[in-house]
Parts: C-alpha cells; sequence; structure tokens
C-alpha cells in the first residue's frame, strides 16, 4: 500500500495527519514515511513524525513503487571512497 509524497495520509493508530513528505527504504523492506502537520500551533508548524508506510492509510491504491534498484548493491562513495552497501535510500 504505497503512499504517493505530497499527499495527505492519517495513521491508523494515533489518528496523525498529515503531508506525506518523504520515503525511506531499508534493506529488510521497512518503509518509513515522513508526516508533517498542515495545522499551525501558536503560529509554528508542528514537529514531523514518521510511520510504517503499512500504518498509514493509503490515498490511490493504484500506486505502487517498485523497491528501489539500489537497495543491497555495493557501491563506492565518489568522493571519499568508503565501499558498502546500500541499505536504505531517501526521496523528498
Amino acid at each position: 500500500m504505497a503512499v504517493k509524497l505530497n499527499t495527505i495520509v492519517t495513521d491508523l493508530i494515533t489518528g496523525f495527519q498529515g503531508v506525506a513528505f518523504s520515503r525511506t527504504e531499508f534493506l529488510n523492506k521497512c518503509v518509513r514515511i515522513g508526516v508533517m502537520p498542515k495545522e499551525l500551533k501558536d503560529g509554528l508548524p508542528q514537529d514531523r513524525q514518521f510511520f510504517d508506510e503499512i500504518q498509514l492509510k493509503e490515498n490511490d491504491p493504484n500506486y505502487n513503487p517498485p523497491f528501489n534498484k539500489w537497495i543491497g548493491k555495493v557501491v563506492t562513495d565518489n568522493v571519499t571512497g568508503v565501499r558498502g552497501t546500500v541499505v536504505s535510500v531517501s526521496s523528498y
């Protein structure tokens, strides 16, 4: 049940509602969605929260992004030369 970024979502447990602004996929296929509330509190934005994707009310059941092709690949950082396995990918 993939969540589209920039859509309003609701956490099924707490009822927390806001705009999905980030999606992070992990090596174990866990997907976390960052949610920013639209309402202000005392004129200021409220803190963003992160939820497992499966825990959020889906907005479009036909949207199902493919698992990221980089997860699990061994890569080398061009700047530092550090080599390792990609364990998560974030989209903003």
